[in-house]
């Protein structure tokens, strides 16, 4: 039965279809990170460093990088997908819930050493990450950063610096 009434209650963000109502402001400022990060890249794919962000692997870096999960039909254990490994091509919505999995995050950018998820980016522009994000992440051992995209688009070129807050809960 589907209702749509004003009163029913809203599924968590985690929960719903990914859909994007981003500000321009948002959206670019990311793309300007991942130019910035891919630039350090060359020619040190397999060992480098930006700022505080190293690798020792492969490095790469994703935006709207998604991290699903499925709970286990044998067990209460749950299972996340995304993480260790990372993803090698960004998976399709409607086919991974199809398949059975619920998307637990989104993070703007994600930097990965190699085959792990590493670094957690997310560009600020209307609101703070939330802490149930900023948990779920470190519990992950992922290392959880917030950027102002007002500050990314300011630059006029590749900083000498760059203005993160490192995240806990």
């Amino acid at each position: 039965m589907t209702t749509n009434s004003s009163n029913a209650p809203k599924r968590p963000y985690h929960e719903r279809k990914k859909v994007f109502h981003e500000s321009y402001l948002h959206r670019y400022a990311k793309k300007v990170f991942v130019e910035w990060f891919n630039s350090k890249l060359e020619g040190h794919q397999q060992h480098g460093s930006y700022f505080i962000f190293d690798w020792r692997k492969r490095g790469q870096i994703f935006e709207e990088y998604p991290i699903w999960f499925r709970s286990r039909a044998d067990s209460t254990q749950i299972e996340y997908f995304g993480i260790d490994p990372i993803w090698e091509t960004i998976p399709n919505h409607d086919e991974m819930i199809a398949r059975g999995f619920e998307l637990k995050a989104v993070v703007d950018l994600m930097i990965c050493d190699g085959s792990r998820a590493k670094y957690a980016i997310e560009v600020v522009h209307t609101h703070p990450t939330p802490p149930w994000k900023i948990q779920f992440l470190q519990e992950q051992e992922i290392w959880v950063y917030e950027i102002s995209a007002s500050w990314i688009m300011n630059q006029i070129q590749r900083p000498s610096i760059l203005l993160l807050k490192r995240l806990n809960v």
